[in-house]
């Protein structure tokens, strides 16, 4: 093939490309016009994918939102009243520390996004404002380094932090933190508080509950308080239980059927008839039932008088589904609080003027 011949073909092929190359885009550009838009919204869904953060960042700003809710209340309900408390008490320090190995595990590669953990340092997650740390200078974000010159651990920090106020009491505690690159020192005064822990339950649950070892709160009751106020009657309530020994009595109530029920089953073999413990069991469950109105009705009493407020016995049992107004007035079962009997006879005497006023206005008639 001679050189004039070779030119002419690549000429050619040229041309034949070029053609080729406008034909397609031309296709394209219809096809994106016109055509289906399935490839375009795939790709847009893909980029927006990439763009909307995790759902598990958004559930521990959730959870740990609410855990700062519910301890702020908290802290100002067991350290004013401590004197209920009898010698369960503790230093308090009104701020909760954290780091992504206390996490669960599926939610540490998350926490420095969601939280601004650190791996190195327990970082300060949650402060009450009017406690010893809002005190002290300590803010959200602080990286803890050492109390009283004990450097504080990145795993197991709450129940360390815990277990150091416990030994340290009343006594000033000098921290040493980290904030924006700077070692900082400060002071902090502990408070003393009612020491049994209440504690935040994801579940979607509206309940609270305690074992005289601690108080759970679910998060599905807890988002049903619209008000501080309606948090601190319903952690009050739960604190009631405890300074009450409600839990004990009701252990003791389910121990005295047990034995009932044992005797009539024993009687009954006895007899050659074999009730496989059906009385045990049910006398047992009976008797821990027993005046469980009457407790609650109680707890209502004194988890009101709690947090300062005797008038919210009138309508927070009625908003969570609790007897009216005049049965809760009505109702005294065990031993109260020297001060308790003062502010509920005042509240009733307010109580009756309510009423007369009432029965005065229907007899005067429309």
């Amino acid at each position: 093939m001679s050189l004039t011949q070779s030119k002419r073909l690549c000429k050619g092929l040229g041309g034949s490309v070029a053609l080729a190359y406008r034909v397609f885009f031309a296709r394209g550009v219809v096809r994106g016009l016109c055509g289906p838009q399935r490839q375009r919204a795939v790709a847009h869904a893909r980029r927006n994918r990439r763009r909307t953060p995790p759902p598990e960042i958004a559930q521990l700003r959730d959870y740990y939102s609410q855990l700062h809710r519910l301890n702020t209340v908290a802290y100002r309900i067991v350290t004013a009243n401590r004197e209920y408390c009898d010698k369960w008490l503790v230093a308090q320090t009104g701020m909760v520390a954290a780091t992504p190995q206390s996490l669960p595990h599926k939610y540490q590669k998350f926490s420095v996004e969601a939280l601004g953990l650190r791996w190195v340092r327990p970082t300060v997650i949650s402060v009450v404002e009017d406690g010893p740390a809002g005190k002290a200078g300590i803010i959200v974000e602080d990286e803890l380094i050492s109390f009283n010159g004990e450097p504080v651990p990145v795993t197991a920090t709450l129940r360390w932090i815990n277990a150091f106020m416990e030994d340290n009491g009343e006594r000033p505690v000098e921290v040493i933190l980290r904030r924006d690159g700077e070692d900082r020192t400060l002071t902090l005064n502990p408070v003393i508080g009612c020491a049994i822990p209440i504690n935040l339950e994801t579940n979607p649950e509206a309940n609270a509950f305690t074992d005289y070892k601690k108080i759970v709160i679910q998060s599905g009751l807890l988002r049903l308080t619209r008000t501080e106020a309606d948090l601190a009657t319903l952690v009050g309530h739960e604190l009631g239980h405890v300074t009450m020994g409600h839990y004990k009595k009701k252990n003791l109530n389910a121990l005295v059927g047990a034995l009932g029920g044992t005797a009539i089953d024993g009687g009954l073999l006895m007899g050659g008839i074999y009730s496989g413990g059906v009385f045990t069991n049910y006398l047992a469950q009976t008797g821990m039932m027993a005046f469980s109105p009457a407790f609650e009705l109680e707890a209502d009493y004194v988890g009101a008088y709690m947090r300062h407020v005797p008038a919210m016995i009138s309508q927070v049992p009625r908003k969570f589904g609790g007897p009216p107004r005049w049965k809760i007035r009505k109702v005294s079962v065990y031993q109260r609080p020297p001060d308790l009997a003062g502010a509920l006879s005042a509240n009733e005497k307010s109580d009756r003027g309510d009423r007369r006023q009432e029965a005065s206005r229907r007899a005067a008639g429309p």
